[in-house]
């Protein structure tokens, strides 16, 4: 169970709107919240928390709240030292997720994060409603069948119990997969088994060739609070490559996302 979740901030707007999802997930797992800032978004060169951290820091219900001045000016290397340093770590950061023209992407400093650093990492995309509480309503777990999905499986569960909701496991295959064709729920029952350990389960299992739009669409429909996917599965024609398929869910979703880095994708 997480002890400590880890809140960046630079002062802006938009980092500031994942309060209340930090706020909710330590509230759900008795964590302390440490607010992560680093010395380039201070007005002066003193190692004081400014008053947007101090106010950022007021706003948050849990009673162990602290904030972190890492010393150095790279945002990714401080939130790394941070987590390296936690207790059972879990981050929890906005990202605008923006890129070029045509394409969705994680944001810089969020998509670093989640490529380098060892922990979970909860993202709350541009689309997402903060004001909706986390834990109302099932999880909606993605898997894709390979190993490499189940690695987001652990994470799911504490959520599920710490907010004492089930799940929704999805299974997203593509028309011309003959495996999933055949025996479309084999792939993923062991996945539901480890699930239903937390939690009630159920199982969707959809034909598709654009499993963002899938994912997209379940959360709407079933109003999910958050989604939990790996950021790697298995790539090629016959499985969705969660890799960009986390990166286009971040950027639309109606809601957090919970993202998992399998410990061999570093």
């Amino acid at each position: 169970m997480p002890q400590t979740v880890i809140l960046p901030l630079d002062g802006s707007d938009v980092a500031q709107r994942a309060l209340p999802v930090a706020d909710a997930l330590a509230t759900a797992h008795h964590a302390a919240v440490v607010l992560v800032t680093t010395p380039a978004t201070l007005e002066d060169d003193r190692l004081v928390p400014p008053a947007w951290l101090v106010e950022a820091s007021r706003k948050l219900s849990v009673p162990d709240v602290r904030t972190d001045i890492v010393d150095t000016k790279w945002a990714v290397e401080g939130i790394r030292s941070v987590v390296e340093e936690a207790a059972d770590p879990i981050v929890c950061m906005a990202t605008h997720g923006r890129g070029r023209v045509g394409a969705a992407i994680l944001g810089s400093v969020a998509q670093d994060v989640v490529r380098t650093v060892d922990a979970p990492v909860v993202l709350v995309g541009p689309h997402t409603d903060v004001e909706r509480h986390p834990g109302d309503g099932p999880l909606l777990v993605c898997h894709d069948g390979a190993p490499a999905s189940s690695a987001v499986l652990a994470a799911a569960c504490e959520w599920m119990r710490a907010f004492g909701t089930g799940a929704l496991l999805l299974h997203v295959s593509h028309p011309l997969d003959a495996e999933a064709a055949h025996e479309p729920t084999t792939v993923i029952d062991l996945a539901a088994e480890q699930l239903a350990r937390c939690g009630a389960v159920e199982v969707q299992t959809v034909r598709d060739s654009y499993p963002v739009g899938v994912i997209l669409d379940e959360a709407r429909d079933r109003r999910v609070p958050a989604i939990a996917m790996s950021t790697l599965g298995r790539g090629g024609l016959s499985r969705m490559t969660l890799g960009s398929v986390a990166a286009s869910v971040v950027h639309a979703a109606p809601c957090p996302v919970l993202v998992v880095r399998p410990p061999d994708a570093a």
